[in-house]
């Protein structure tokens, strides 16, 4: 069986992606600082730091052109997927919004991980400000405030153009504790990403496809969209920067 050319996209520890490290042919991060950096090098795998603001492009009136510089940045990670002969992408605390240039390329070969339960196309726990502890926070906030057990799960999704709105490829629950705070949850929930890419990327290995899933049901009642909102917006407070 070929293995995979699998390219690793993380902005922080990278402590999911690394149990898929043995199918990594590159690990690229935005952030000079991200703990990634560290285990790519005990791994040796050859890794890129590409941090957007080296891919600025200005506008006649002086100001960032936001749209040219996505455009610019994505060109700068297809080369270094063309470069290492990538054939997927796993994007694993990949905090800013894939360029859909890279998107529309490598379109059904993007994945990305997401700690928490997605519904795509209704209301869910994505979007903006969904990371890190806040989105572990919205969650015990809003299993708190509703009347019927509700765990958290991790999810892998297809990448679009938008945050977290691809289809769902694989969802695992993780219970939720009665004493849970944010940064506990978030320990198991890592437990569970870790096992979950590992069984996922080792079937699409075999594969070389993405199967969609379909939930059963929906993930938020109707009666519980102000539940929703106002636990996302209650946790972006708390931890604003995630």
């Amino acid at each position: 069986m070929e293995k995979l050319r699998l390219a690793i996209l993380a902005s922080g520890a990278g402590s999911t992606g690394e149990v898929i490290f043995d199918k990594a042919v590159v690990v690229i991060t935005n952030n000079p600082d991200a703990g990634v950096i560290g285990r790519a090098k005990r791994h040796n795998i050859p890794y890129k730091v590409m941090s957007r603001k080296n891919y600025q492009v200005l506008g006649q009136d002086g100001e960032v052109d936001v749209e040219k510089s996505r455009e610019k940045y994505g060109q700068a990670l297809l080369e270094v997927f063309q470069n290492y002969d990538v054939d997927f992408i796993s994007q694993n605390g990949w905090s800013i919004l894939t360029p859909a240039n890279v998107v529309v390329q490598f379109r059904d070969h993007i994945v990305n991980a997401h700690p928490a339960p997605l519904d795509p196309g209704h209301f869910d726990f994505g979007g903006q400000g969904m990371h890190g502890l806040a989105v572990h926070q919205a969650v015990l906030n809003f299993a708190r405030n509703i009347s019927r057990p509700f765990p958290t799960e991790v999810t892998l999704h297809k990448v679009t153009e938008k945050y977290d709105e691809g289809a769902l490829l694989a969802y695992t629950p993780v219970e939720i504790l009665s004493d849970d705070t944010a940064e506990t949850l978030q320990k198991r929930v890592q437990e569970a990403e870790r096992k979950q890419n590992v069984e996922f990327w080792n079937k699409v290995e075999q594969t070389r496809k993405l199967v969609v899933i379909e939930r059963p049901g929906r993930l938020i009642l109707p009666e519980e969209v102000g539940i929703l909102d106002k636990a996302k917006a209650d946790a972006i407070e708390q931890f604003p920067h995630g």
